[in-house]
């Protein structure tokens, strides 16, 4: 279920960005980001990611830790998918009026926010049942660790096109792809759904509370998975990002190719001997951590990180 919901947050995250009504907004924001100075343009996509982050993993983080986790059937979990399924197919046929989910409006002064964080702070309409997959699993998974890393894989890849957009610019051929892309993108979601819906029909799926728990704490793939996804995610935050001048500046001192791999690869191994030992103690003192701390600090723990 860990799988489940990582690969459903990463893939229902890009296909966000692809439905009808965000698809518009964020090109043109791109299409404006694109024609600032490079500095300007980097600060305004880092803005909506951080922002978007931000609101995701907040909304899921106190999903799951106000509701606790409930039995799914499976005959229950497919209709629902189905349904949701449905109602991409009708909304390409008749217009549904749900309006798009402003969180920046909660902000005094929300209006004098730039333009990045209020697109960072919007959960469009189209992407409102994505997103509800993605928490009812969460619930259902009942980790507030799991629940922000999905959150910031959904984040991430929902954000994604806009910065290669922003960065590259939408030529003729772009565009094409966008209008079309924005064409199949409702099409391709309810064939997804659909899918997993039968899937789920499968005997072989069982999406019970205590298989969930047995695969949270049985060793294997799952973890080493899991531990490599949240080190590649966590890795674009600002203070990952800052150092990488920092090192192309040591590199490029040397004069000579071998030098450089040299400097390079020490760098690369620093790093990682500093994480394998952080894991390490981690890992020792996680059962001590655990007891001492309890669940009720991950409320706090969650919002002090992001």
């Amino acid at each position: 279920m860990i799988t489940v919901l990582l690969t459903s947050a990463g893939v229902l995250g890009l296909l966000a960005f692809f439905e009808p009504c965000t698809i518009a907004t964020h090109t043109l924001f791109s299409a404006r980001a694109h024609r600032e100075p490079r500095a300007d343009c980097c600060t305004a996509l880092v803005f909506i990611w951080i922002s978007r982050s931000l609101l995701v993993t907040t909304l899921l983080v106190v999903a799951v830790a106000l509701t606790q986790p409930f039995e799914w059937s499976n005959a229950t979990s497919s209709a629902m998918l189905a349904g949701i399924a449905t109602l991409y197919l009708v909304s390409r046929l008749i217009y549904i009026p749900v309006p798009h989910l402003e969180f920046y409006r909660l902000i005094p002064g929300s209006k004098r926010l730039p333009q990045a964080i209020r697109l960072g702070l919007t959960l469009p309409a189209c992407t409102i049942p994505l997103f509800l997959v993605i928490v009812a699993i969460a619930i259902n998974v009942d980790s507030l660790w799991l629940s922000l890393l999905a959150g910031l894989l959904f984040a991430a890849l929902f954000t994604l096109p806009v910065v290669v957009t922003a960065w590259l610019g939408l030529k003729n051929d772009g565009q094409d792809f966008m209008v079309k892309a924005a064409n199949a993108a409702p099409y391709l979601t309810a064939v997804l759904l659909f899918g997993a819906a039968l899937y789920i029909l499968s005997p072989s799926v069982d999406l019970g509370n205590k298989e969930l728990q047995a695969l949270l704490v049985k060793p294997g793939g799952i973890g080493i998975g899991l531990a490599f996804l949240a080190g590649f995610v966590f890795s674009f935050n600002p203070v990952s990002l800052a150092s990488i001048p920092v090192v192309l500046a040591y590199i490029t001192k040397a004069h000579e190719e071998r030098r450089a791999l040299l400097m390079g690869g020490a760098f690369i191994i620093g790093m990682t001997i500093t994480h394998v030992a952080l894991g390490a103690v981690a890992a020792l003192g996680g059962d001590w951590v655990k007891e001492l701390m309890g669940r009720a600090w991950g409320l706090f723990l969650g919002p002090l990180l992001i």
